[in-house]
């Protein structure tokens, strides 16, 4: 059964929305098998376009600020890239992430 498990990870990330593309802020991975779980913040890509939407989801949502984050946004693909590199199979709640990733 561990050998199975071990090929399963959940991805789950926070994130603004700009037009039609998300931005993510934050991300979660779990390895399902060891029970691992990683956590990465994220610094803007740019400039942000809408002050109003983003402020509200702060607020809100996640809590998360704009300008916060550890990690350079490009290296966003590598990060989850390296962290799902032996599971067979990703989840993540939503389409519209599911697509995303």
């Amino acid at each position: 059964m561990t050998s199975v498990m071990n090929k399963f990870a959940v991805v789950d990330f926070h994130s603004f929305k700009n037009d039609s593309s998300y931005v993510v802020k934050e991300l979660s991975v779990v390895n399902v098998g060891d029970l691992t779980s990683r956590h990465f913040l994220f610094k803007p890509p740019g400039e942000d376009k809408d002050v109003k939407t983003s402020d509200w989801l702060t607020r809100n949502i996640h809590g998360l600020l704009w300008d916060a984050g550890d990690l350079e946004y490009s290296e966003l693909r590598d990060v989850v890239t390296r962290n799902t590199f032996n599971s067979e199979y990703i989840y993540c709640k939503g389409e519209e992430k599911s697509v995303f990733l």
